[in-house]
């Protein structure tokens, strides 16, 4: 229960549970922004942001699969209105 929250929690910051409440992941280019500073996001989209947010996209799909009943999204946002 302890690992299925912080997958949980590592994918959501992507989506917005972050101290800036944006989203990271960029569904139009499919990259992801590098990450966020005090007050802004840095909007560059390097190869590691993009492969970390994979990888945590990766982890919670895996816990889907194997744990179906398990709510995964903690954000305002409504799952159809982002693309993973």
């Amino acid at each position: 229960e302890k690992y299925q929250k912080m997958i949980i929690d590592s994918f959501d910051w992507f989506l917005g549970n972050n101290h800036l409440n944006q989203i990271i992941y960029n569904p139009a280019t499919g990259g992801c922004y590098d990450g966020l500073e005090e007050h802004n996001i840095n909007l560059n989209q390097g190869a590691e942001s993009t492969l970390s947010y994979l990888m945590a996209k990766l982890a919670l799909e895996k816990l889907q699969r194997y744990m179906p009943d398990t709510k995964v999204f903690k954000t305002t946002k409504k799952q159809s209105e982002i693309d993973v």
